[in-house]
């Protein structure tokens, strides 16, 4: 039995010793693409990487990024059942053509994902890759302003949200040096989320997800030691 023990921990001593650096190096990248959102649309991302490999195949990868440039307002204006004459009037006036750009608009909108999941990959010699991984994300938004359609700003501040995520992609270059792309799907809702509108004089309030939910296509590079 302790032959068949030694021999075992000389085999997994030599697996790890000879296996492709790219399945159990640590590693540090960048990535730039778009993340796309349920209610913002789609917007630009960068961001950084850091991987720590204790062992061939897995790695527990660290995430940070800044997304912004996000480009529509997807919301629905609240019903209007039940409403008088009058009050359908103001109704109207506030909350008309919410979606239009020159109607009511996100500004300064951004996105500070920070995400730390496990990644499984293969390799072909060191050389080329294929990884998936799963995770947890964390994604903080700063206070932002909606400008309804009289053209006054409301500063918004929204609670941080938080979800999960999940990723594909394809690697390849040199043993130390990668280019990698992916496609990654998060999930993260933050529920009854207060927007108020002004237009003559006249406030008007409801609530409304704020879903970051979405795929998004990244690019980047990967070093690894």
């Amino acid at each position: 039995m302790k032959k068949h023990n030694f021999i075992s921990s000389v085999a997994l001593a030599l697996f790890i010793a000879l296996a492709p650096s790219s399945v159990r190096a640590d590693g540090a990248g960048v990535y730039w693409g778009t993340m796309n959102t349920q209610l913002f649309g789609k917007g630009k991302v960068v961001g950084g990487i850091y991987e720590i490999s204790p062992v061939p195949l897995l790695a527990l990868q660290l995430r940070g990024g800044y997304a912004r440039g996000f480009d529509k307002f997807n919301i629905k204006p609240p019903p209007a059942d039940g409403l008088n004459e009058y009050e359908l009037s103001i109704n109207n006036m506030l909350f008309g053509g919410l979606n239009g750009a020159n109607r009511a608009q996100m500004k300064n909108f951004t996105v500070v994902p920070i995400e730390v999941g496990v990644i499984g990959r293969t390799s072909v010699l060191g050389f080329a890759g294929v990884y998936a991984g799963v995770g947890y994300g964390y994604y903080i938004v700063p206070a932002f302003t909606v400008s309804s359609r009289s053209g006054i700003d409301h500063v918004k501040n929204v609670k941080d949200i938080s979800g999960w995520w999940g990723l594909i992609g394809v690697e390849g270059g040199m043993p130390n040096v990668k280019l990698f792309a992916e496609m990654k799907y998060s999930r993260a809702i933050s529920r009854d989320i207060d927007i108020e509108l002004e237009y003559m004089g006249y406030k008007g309030s409801f609530n409304a997800d704020i879903n970051l939910s979405g795929v998004s296509y990244m690019i980047g590079v990967k070093l690894s030691w």
